[in-house]
Parts: C-alpha cells; structure tokens; sequence
C-alpha cells in the first residue's frame, strides 16, 4: 500500500524476487493493465536494464522511480513487459491511498446567474415568486459546488432580505440567516414574500476555510391572476348522472411555468337543489363531496347526479362556489345545470324514459313493453295536478316492413294504429316477424299527451308530438344453405403469372351467414401452381373464406408450365352439407398484341411526319411490359429517324416520346410501307407492316347534289386546290383513277358534244370547261352515292390519290325555280364569234321563290386589255352564284353590264317547240317595246332598261341553270347595263376567274327606277330567234357608251386587317357573310370615272411568301392595316410595309395605307401609326 497526498508525488519500487531469471541489456516497459477512472486509462513506462552487470536482476534494492499524479484511488495490475524479448511479467498490484487537502473555495453553478457589468459580484435573480406567497428555493435558483468539501460543509451568509425573509420548511414564520447547500438540496429553504415586489439579499458561500465572491440574490415577485375561464351550464338529461368535464368548468391562473404543482380549489357554498355533487372513489363507490380541485375536474373525476323525481320535463338547477389558489382567490360563483328531457345527448337516442329497442329471432315474435318503450316523461310537461287526466298514446306512422305489430288480438294497421301506454304497461304489444332472411327492421311512431275522456287523435301542433323510431334487431337462423353463384369457376392466369382470385371468379353467397363464416377447402390441389394469401405468396394454401376471395387476399401462383389444370373444392357455412365444385385454371401464353395500327398520313408537300403511340402501339400480357420494335423490311421511298438518324429499331418510350419520324426522300409515290417484328425478352409477333400513305391538299366542297340526268358543270369550289397552286406555284393536274359509277366528266368545247377525258387541270375548273354528267336509276329510291377518284398532281410534290363524294337527287322541274343570270359580255380578239359569259342560279325547292325583275340594255363589245402580261391570253368560263328574290319584296335593281350569251344546243327538240318559241319571243319583243314607251313618256327619261330572267318550263328535257335552247332557235340571255357604268373587258375577265376566291361584282345602281314601272316589266327572260336581240338592242339602247379607264391595282396587309370587308363595302356587298381570303381574290371596285381591278391577297403566313408573284402588272398598291393591334403585331406590319416599299415591282408605284377600325378607342392616331 502507498499513500500520498492528493495532487503529491509517489515514489514506485520495483523488486525483483530471488532466484528470478535474468535477461541481458534491453529495455523493460511496465503496463498498467487497470487504473483508476478519475486518473487515466493505461500508463506505460519504459526503463533501461543495468549496463553496469549486462543484466537486470529482479531482487531487493535495485529500483527505479516513478511519478504519479493521483487524486484518489489505487493503481492496480502493473505488469513487466520486455518488448524486443517478447517477454512479461505476472500482473502485480499497487495499492495507492490518497489523502485529501481542502485548497479549493466553492463555485457557484446555479442555472440562473446573471453578472454585473459594474461590480465584481455574482447576481443571482429568483424569478418564480408570487405576491404574498412562500416559495421554495431550489438548486436550479441557487446552487453551489466543492470538489473537496461535502454539500453538508458548504454554509451561506446572508444579510435580511428587503421584501421578505429567508425560513426552513420546519419553521417558516421564523427568518433565519444562514444555512447549507444540503438544505438547498433537500428542499427545506423557503422565501416567504412580504412587503414590495421587487428587492433581495447579499449572499457568501464558504467552505469553512475558503470564501466564495460575494453575490446579489435579487427576488422580483409577481401578482397571481386568478380568472374563470368556463362555469356552465350544463345539460342534464333526468335521473341521470352527468360529468363535469373541463369545457363547462375551467379556472386558471397567469402561472404558466407552474401550472402542474398548483392546485386550484372549488369549494361548494350553496350545493345544487334537485341533485348533487359526487365522485367516484377507488373501489368505484359514489361519494358526494363538497370540494374539489381543477385536476379533479381535468380527470372526469366530479359528477353531477340528478333525481328524477324532484324535476318535470325540464327544470333548472344551480350552485354556488368559491375558487381559490394561495394567493389568489375568487369570491362566489355560479354554476347552470339545465335538467330536460331534451338533453338526450349523443349516447342516448331517444327523449323517452325508454326506447332501447328489441332482440327478436327469426320468424319468431317479442313482447314490447315498459322497459323496452316508456314515454310516461311526456306527463311531466302537465302539472302535477292534472298529470291523472292524461294518458300517453302511440301513432305508428310507418310500420315494420319485415313484420307485423299485434296490439291484443288484431294486427296494427294504417287505418287503425294506435296504442296507448297503459297497453304497453298492463299488457304490451307483439312484434311478429315474417321469417325473411333480414336482421334489422324498424317502425316510426309519433308519442303524444291525450285526455282520458277523448278518443285518441294527434295534436294539430307538432310541439307536442315527439317523433322517433323503435329498432328490431333480427337474430338470423342458418336455415338457408350456400349457394355457389358462378356456375363454372375458372380463372385465366399468364403463364408464370400471380392472379388474384375475385368474386368473379369464386362466390358463393350464404343470406345467414357473413364472407367470413363461409369457408373453402381445397380438396385436390391445382396440378400447375398452387393457392396462397397475401403477404405469404410463396406459402401454399388449402382454406381460405369467401371475405379474402371479396378483399382479393388469394392469389394463384402459376408455376410457369403452359398446361392449364384445375383443382377441386368444397364449401359450407359449417352448418349445412358442403357444395363440392372443379375450378378450372386456363393458362395464357405470354403474347403481344398491336392496340393501334393506322396508317401514317403525309399531307400532300410534306416530306416528314412523326410517328407515335396513335400510329402504332402494343401490348403485352407478360411482366416484361416495354414493347420494342425492330424493322424487318424498310420503307422503300423513305426512311425512319430517330432523333434525326436513322434506325432499324426502336421501343414505346420513343413512340411515346414522339422522337420517332418517317422522312419520305423518293416523292414518286403517293404511297409507302414498312414491316417490323414487336417483342419483348418473353414475345414476339411478326409480319406487322405500317402503311404509309400522301393526303391530297385539297378542299372538298361537302353535300354536293347533283340531278340526274342534267350536264352540270363541276366547279373549282367543288375540288379547290388553290393552296396547292400556290405551295408548287404550278396549274395541279387531276388524273382519273375511277370516274363516277353512274356517269362521265365531259370536256366542253367549240364541239356540240362534250368528250370524256382522264385528266384535267384546276385551271380548266375554273373557268368552267368540265360537265358532270349523271344517268342513275332513282326509279325506287329518292337518292344515290357516287364519287369521283383521281390521282392529284403538282409540280415535283408527291402525287395523291382523292376521292370525290356526292349525291344524285332525281329532277323534278315542277320544284325548280330560276334566278336572274348575272352575266358580262366581251369579245377576243383572236375570234370574234366567241363569246365569254358569266351564268348563275340558285336551284329552289319553294314555289314562292319567283324570278327578280331586271331591265336589260345592250352593251358593246370591248376589246380585251392585257393585265397580267400576255396580249394572247384568252379569257375564261366562270360562274356567280345570286341570291333568289322573292316577288312580294322590294328589291333595289342593280345597273349591271348586258352580256349576250349563245350556246349552241347539244340535244334535238320536239317540232312543237320550233314554232311556240319564235311565237312567244315575237310577243314578248312587242310587249317589251310597249311597256319601254311608257315608262319613257311617264318619267320623262332618256332611257330606260329592262331585263328580262329566263323561266324554266316542266317540259324541258335538260337543266343546266340556262334556259331552254335549242340547235334551230339560239337562246340569249339579255342582262342590264347602266350607260354610266358600261362594262370592262377586265372586269369581265376578273369575274370570269377563278369563283373559288369570290363572288364576281355587279357593278353601278338602279335604285331610282319608279316602282310603278317595274309592275310593267315582264319576269321571264324571253327567247328571241336570230337577230331579234340586235333589234332590242336598237329600241332600248340609245347607242353604246363610253368605256372608262381601268386600273389595276395590289391589296396587301396582315391577316385579320379588314381588306375583304373593305373591298366587298365598296362593292356593295353584304358583310354578313364575309370568309377571309385563304389564297387570293380579284374583284372590280367601279367609280363614276374609273373601274379598279382590285387583287387582294391573303395575309396568312402560309401566304405572305407568294405575295410577290402577284405584284407584276399592278399600278398602285393598297395597305390595309389594324390601328388598334398590339405593339408586336403592329411591328410586323411595318416590317411587311417595308419590304413591299422595297420591292423592285413596287418601289416606284403610289401607296395609299389605310389604318382600319378607326372607330374603336384603342385606334392609334395618324402621328402614332407613323
């Protein structure tokens, strides 16, 4: 054993026993295998052998020192070790004793210091004190620590507290001036508050030889608050007992920190009248008591009881109480309790003494009676005193619907349902049940007050009738076995695939029994997988309950075999004799299936489109679900691209991705193909091909009607394909692949007879150079369908293949009624027999539709002017289509240009019309010439025009829109000319264009012709003989006017700036029906002194890259913009403005910019536009 001081030095000998082995110079290293925990953990210490004698003998006398730094404790299991021998000793223990010295003074370590900035004292502040009241002084306030002095040793000094006085729990009222930390500790050190809130003591620990800094113990005390939160009411249902819980009854005070250790008290001055206060005890006994505490009332521990004999239907009850917490306190208050039947609350389903309903079983009986329906209470809202003249009655309104009430000896019925509650108590009333497999049932009675001395009736007032409902709980008899409900259970299972079972598959149905009691045994087990429950899928089987089959708990785990197998069953309630059943199990192979295949559609000028999920995609049944395709056989004029190269393969991500494209390089062919092969690591499927296929660019006219039997032209709006004219800035070619079932397209020309051809250009329908015509048997039907399939062709674009859909309505001439024929008369100049003409009508099915009358004037023939820079260029067919008149309105009559029109008829006529039409044309000139001299002298005007409308007669044999002619008679259509606004050989070729772009215009006015003048004008056009309309000419017209110069000119501007409204206002057209150009339209505008043959452009972006070839020619340019449109778009239309001011065509003309929609208050001004 060694012993020294704490903190000292000790001195270690090392011995070295007699007789001990030796080893020669080295170093010998001591290591202390066990130490003390205070010190350290391992001490190694190395020291040299005697170089003296080569060797270290381990005996007495030899020794070497060692330091220790020991507090306390021993040093245990010291053990030789000579490292470069590899040799140690035997564990030997030291013993070390350490004796303490008190050099240390207290600290202190209390939580809540805070330190003085002018003074070297410690301030220690006490903040949980209450005005008034005695708090205990905890180590968290004040605490102090000496390694070497026990809590017991270390005293305080401290002088009197200024706004109290420091006490021991032992004597509280007496003040005391010092004590220990072990006091502290022990919770016997109070401060007992008096006098101000704020104030403290000076204070100085020691251990009895050192002195700890002097502090300032500061205490700040606080005014308790004492409020109530909640008192009352609370209702009470009577004869019951009710808890009052912390919502109805709550105090609390501004003592947050300690709300756990403070105990608020309730203490009963008045107790309630018709109850009292209890609670229950330990061995759940019921006390009443006359105080409590808030944790009492936080733990559902206090309970108000009420008598149900001391109330009526409703009374209120109250107490009065005192609340109080040292310091604080509340003087009386008061608690509401409100006691009524009404109260029923959420465990009680009924305002009755009872109504709890009654247990029957099936197609058994039960005796209802007091203690199952008691309204007796409905008596408590009478007097006491009259209560004896009353009796409480029933009214059943809806009775039991699985059974029958028996009141004595008769069934209870709508026109007899009543019963009273003398019945109930002497006698009660039966519920029979009628045996159905149901396990609730029910009836809904009213309960009312009624006089003894009056038969039963309910009160007209509903506040004195309570309406409930008396439930019957059904206890189900198994009298009924299972019934298996699918008549061949099977299951379809993907080879090597887990399924659930389902009720569709598996269900049996028991009306007695739940899921859970109908159970399934497997009695043969499946000869290619096995059953298994969730959770455990690779655990086989054998029961399992209809309620895991509902919740789809039990799968088939298929073994991955391709034969399908079964396995054999049975089920039961556990009652009735088992249903034994086979339950087939079919496999599937793992296959895939295309879910979409459709064909991949270019539009025609387009040489690439993508190809997604719409296109192609496929499915598949086994778990690896990504699909890939792999192409087998190659487009032949195009290839497919996958993120812009080129692939043979490919998966769903990319059709899904939409990165996969078809680029058609060879434009030949209006058609292409691929083949590819779908698989997965499971599947393939082979020899699928996608087909590839070019859409026309094309606008089909829609519901095309066309007569049968009549030469109808086809027209441009029919097949208009100006967008590809302008996109391949060729004239498209039509091939015929299949003409029309019941007819042949026909070509006209200088011969009588239209040919048949196989190809045709746009430009030939458009002026009008094709004829349908039609031959069907409609003898039984009132319509046919036929179309027209052709191949369409344009510049180095792809070729199409169009079909062209229309009907065939049979002719009825009876239905037929003819519109004016508006027309344009010109020459050419290469033969001046030919005749250009414009002709119009409108086929109407109503006989109140009638021909308009028009004034009809020659007009001289004009030599063709060149506007678009060919002088041989010939002038083309077009037709105008007018809207019929009604006779019986007044319709103003328009000065339009006289055209004569002469075609040749094609079919022979009968002898009778030879004579009648020279007849009638005869009378007709005389009539004409009659009503011309009139008008002549009544309105005193130099001339006067008439025209005359063609009117179709039920005998003809043919109907094309004109009327009638014949190869003997030529027919001419005569139309009006104003000698103001004679007609242009341009405005003749504008509305002999293209009809697709637009009406053709009808210029000047014939508004101011008398009224009563047009009473004498004929409706009908005549049919003049040869050279009869020249003699018309000369007694109607007063020689041949002047033409007026022609301008042409350009209309440019953005898409949606108003030029078509513009141009048709100025032709007065109607803006009802306005279309927005789509390519380009050409009108004629007609002023007093000059005709401007207006090209209008289209303002589409698809459009605005041709715009310059159509700027040849022109002699002033028209820009027409929106000055209410945003900042952006307005942008665009200086930039479109300058790049026409630049252009070669145009740089040099004039230019009228015309800012529209000025009228709005968004239009920018001139300045802004600028």
């Amino acid at each position: 054993m060694k012993t020294l001081l704490s903190y000292g030095l000790l001195v270690l000998f090392v011995g070295v026993a007699r007789g001990a082995s030796f080893y020669g110079d080295g170093f010998v290293q001591l290591k202390v295998k066990d130490s003390p925990p205070s010190t350290f953990n391992t001490l190694h210490i190395r020291f040299r052998t005697s170089s003296q004698r080569g060797v270290l003998f381990l005996a007495a006398g030899q020794t070497h020192y060692l330091l220790l730094e020991l507090s306390s404790g021993r040093l245990q299991a010291i053990i030789a070790n000579a490292t470069d021998l590899r040799k140690h000793s035997t564990p030997r223990t030291v013993h070390v004793q350490v004796t303490p010295v008190n050099d240390q003074p207290p600290v202190i370590t209390a939580n809540k210091v805070l330190r003085s900035t002018d003074s070297p004292c410690i301030a220690v502040h006490l903040n949980q004190v209450w005005v008034g009241s005695v708090t205990e002084i905890t180590p968290e306030d004040l605490n102090s620590e000496d390694e070497d002095t026990a809590p017991e040793q270390l005293h305080y000094l401290t002088t009197q507290p200024s706004n109290g006085h420091l006490a021991l729990k032992s004597a509280p009222t007496k003040p005391v001036m010092n004590f220990t930390q072990a006091h502290i500790d022990q919770g016997q050190l109070l401060f007992v508050h008096s006098g101000a809130t704020a104030g403290g003591f000076n204070i100085q620990v020691n251990d009895g030889v050192n002195f700890a800094p002097r502090q300032i113990f500061s205490v700040t005390a606080h005014t308790l608050v004492l409020q109530m939160e909640r008192s009352g009411p609370l209702k009470v249902y009577p004869g019951t007992s009710s808890l009052i819980s912390k919502e109805v009854l709550n105090a609390a005070t501004n003592d947050h920190e300690g709300s756990s250790n403070r105990t608020i008290v309730f203490s009963i001055v008045n107790p309630p009248k018709f109850g009292k206060l209890v609670t229950a005890q330990t061995d759940k006994s019921i006390t009443e008591i006359h105080s409590f505490t808030q944790q009492m009332v936080d733990e559902g521990k206090v309970a108000y009881e009420q008598n149900v004999d001391s109330v009526g239907w409703a009374a209120l009850d109250k107490f009065t109480f005192t609340v109080s917490s040292p310091p604080a306190s509340l003087e009386d208050q008061t608690f509401d309790i409100d006691i009524s039947y009404e109260n029923a609350g959420p465990e009680r389903n009924s305002l009755l003494l009872k109504n709890t309903g009654a247990v029957v079983t099936e197609g058994d009986k039960v005796i209802i009676d007091e203690t199952m329906l008691d309204a007796s209470n409905l008596l408590t809202k009478q007097p006491e005193s009259r209560r004896n003249s009353y009796d409480v009655w029933y009214l059943v309104k809806s009775l039991p619907l699985h059974g029958v009430i028996i009141v004595g000896e008769r069934n209870l019925t709508k026109e007899k349902p009543y019963f009273s509650q003398f019945i109930l108590n002497k006698y009660g009333i039966t519920y029979q049940h009628d045996n159905s497999e149901t396990v609730q049932d029910r009836f809904v009675f009213d309960a009312f007050l009624n006089l003894k001395s009056k038969p039963a009736q309910r009160p007209e007032d509903d506040r004195e009738v309570l309406e409930e409902t008396f439930n019957v709980t059904v206890t189900p008899v198994n009298d009924q076995p299972p019934v298996l409900k699918i008549k061949a259970p099977s299951l379809k299972v993907v080879q090597g695939d887990t399924v659930a079972l389902g009720p569709s598959n598996l269900n049996v149905e028991d009306l007695d029994n739940s899921p859970d009691e109908i159970l399934y045994s497997v009695i043969s087990r499946p000869t290619n997988g096995f059953l298994s429950l969730a959770g455990c899928l690779n655990v086989s089987v054998d029961t399992f309950s209809q309620a895991l089959i509902n919740n789809g708990e039990v799968f088939f785990v298929q073994d991955g075999s391709p034969a399908s197998g079964v396995f054999y069953f049975s089920v039961t309630d556990g009652y009735h004799r088992p249903v034994y059943k086979l339950f087939n199990l079919e496999v599937l192979k793992i296959a895939i299936s295309i879910t979409n295949q459709t064909d991949l559609v270019l539009e025609q000028g387009q040489t690439s489109v993508v190809v997604n999920q719409s296109h192609l995609a496929a499915v598949t049944n086994g778990k690896n679900t990504t699909v890939q395709y792999i192409i087998t056989v190659p487009p032949k004029y195009g290839r497919l691209l996958l993120d812009n190269e080129e692939v043979t393969i490919f998966n769903d991500d990319d059709l899904q991705g939409r990165r996969l494209r078809y680029q058609m390089i060879s434009l030949v062919t209006s058609y292409d193909n691929f083949e590819f092969t779908a698989f997965t690591s499971e599947a393939n499927l082979t020899d699928q091909m996608v087909n590839i296929t070019v859409k026309p660019l094309i606008r089909y006219a829609e519901g095309v009607k066309f007569l049968n039997g009549i030469p109808v032209k086809l027209k441009a709006d029919h097949l208009n394909v100006s967008e590809l004219a302008l996109v391949s800035a060729t004239d498209p070619l039509f091939e015929i692949l299949s003409p029309p079932r019941y007819g042949k397209i026909l070509k006209t020309g200088n011969e009588k007879k239209g040919q048949p051809i196989k190809t045709f250009l746009f430009s030939e329908l458009q002026q009008g150079k094709l004829v349908i015509e039609l031959m069907a048997n409609l003898t039984e039907v009132q319509e046919v369908h036929d179309s027209l399939g052709f191949v369409l062709k344009a510049g180095n674009l792809q070729p199409a293949n169009g079909k062209f859909v229309f009907s065939i309505v049979p002719y009825d001439p009876a239905l037929i009624t003819m519109t004016t024929a508006t027309s344009l008369y010109t020459s050419s100049t290469a033969s001046p027999s030919q005749t250009i003409f414009i002709n119009s009508s409108i086929i109407s099915k109503s006989p109140s539709v009638q021909p308009s009358v028009l004034v009809t004037k020659a007009v001289p023939k004009f030599k063709g002017r060149n506007r678009w820079g060919s002088s041989n260029r010939s002038d083309s067919h077009a037709t105008t289509i007018v809207k019929p008149t009604h006779i019986q309105e007044i319709v103003p009559v328009r000065n339009e240009p006289v055209r004569v029109e002469s075609v040749p008829e094609n079919s022979s006529t009968s002898n009778t019309m030879l004579i009648i039409l020279p007849l009638i044309a005869l009378l007709l000139v005389v009539i004409v010439i009659i009503l011309a001299l009139l008008l002549k002298r009544k309105q005193k005007k130099n001339k006067v025009r008439l025209v005359g409308s063609p009117e179709s007669s039920p005998d003809q044999k043919q109907f094309q829109g004109h009327p009638e002619r014949t190869a003997m008679v030529p027919l001419v259509t005569v139309t009006h000319l104003s000698p103001s606004n004679p007609g242009s050989p341009a405005l003749i070729r504008l509305q002999t264009g293209n009809p697709a772009y637009g009406k053709s215009m009808t210029l000047g006015s014939f508004g101011d012709m008398d009224l009563e003048a047009t009473q004498f004008c004929r409706t009908t056009n005549p049919t003049l003989q040869h050279n009869q309309y020249w003699c018309f000419r000369r007694l109607c017209c007063k020689g041949s006017p002047s033409p007026r110069p022609e301008y042409d000119v350009v209309c440019i501007g953005l898409s949606g700036a108003g030029k078509t409204s513009l141009i048709s206002r100025l032709c007065s057209e109607g803006l009802d029906e306005i279309v927005p150009t789509a390519g380009f339209s050409i009108k004629a505008v007609a002023f007093p002194n000059a005709v401007l043959n207006v090209k209008e452009l289209g303002g589409a972006d698809n459009i605005k890259k041709y715009w310059s070839r159509y700027y040849q020619g022109s002699q002033g340019v028209v820009f027409v913009l929106d000055s209410t449109v945003s900042d952006e778009e307005m942008d665009a239309c200086r930039s479109e403005l300058h790049l026409a001011l630049q252009h070669p065509q145009l740089c040099t003309l004039p230019f009228l910019i015309l800012a529209n929609h000025q009228d709005s208050p968004a239009a920018r001004s001139v300045s802004e536009v600028r």
